[in-house]
């Protein structure tokens, strides 16, 4: 049986250095990639939001430009008709 010394537990201790290193790293890329994946489709979904928004604001704008139109018309049937 050959002495032990303790260098075969180094070694390998060593060696597998690069390994916790290489799965280190790859964990960092991907929780990157992940991260950025969520704030992509939060920016997506803002956009959307701010699209629907707009295109409410103009149907909005419509539908109370008619119906004050047509509160206005009321309103002056109804003086036209008190005056006579």
């Amino acid at each position: 049986m050959p002495p032990s010394d303790g260098h075969i537990g180094r070694a390998a201790g060593h060696a597998s250095q690069p390994v916790i290193a290489a799965l280190l790293a790859s964990s960092v890329v991907i929780l990157l990639f992940l991260g950025l994946g969520y704030l992509e489709r939060q920016r997506f979904r803002e956009t959307l939001q701010t699209g629907t928004i707009n295109s409410l604001s103009g149907v909005r704008a419509g539908l109370e430009a008619e119906i004050n139109g047509n509160f206005y018309l009321t309103h002056g049937l109804i003086a036209y008709i008190a005056t006579k």
